[in-house]
């Protein structure tokens, strides 16, 4: 965890995100992610996702891409979200 500069301890989440298409489960998570956002400026969110989710998430420019503070990309082997998340 890291620490801010009063030396407290900042939050850092994790969120992980499969889906087939832009639709509820990104929009939940955004909103998920900006609630953390503005409960705790500083934390540190990071989006867990499969390759297929991360491309349409820059492809479209979802809000998720400009709310959490990184993305990282797992491969999963398989371009189905729902195979990939298990």
């Amino acid at each position: 965890m890291k620490r801010n500069s009063s030396g407290g301890r900042l939050p850092a989440i994790c969120f992980v995100l499969t889906a087939k298409d832009l639709g509820l489960y990104p929009d939940m998570t955004a909103v998920a992610a900006l609630s953390v956002r503005r409960l705790h400026p500083q934390a540190q969110i990071i989006l867990v996702t499969d390759e297929p989710t991360a491309r349409a998430i820059e492809r479209d420019s979802h809000a998720l891409g400009k709310i959490v503070t990184g993305i990282i990309v797992r491969p999963t082997g398989t371009e189905d979200p729902c195979v990939g998340a298990r």
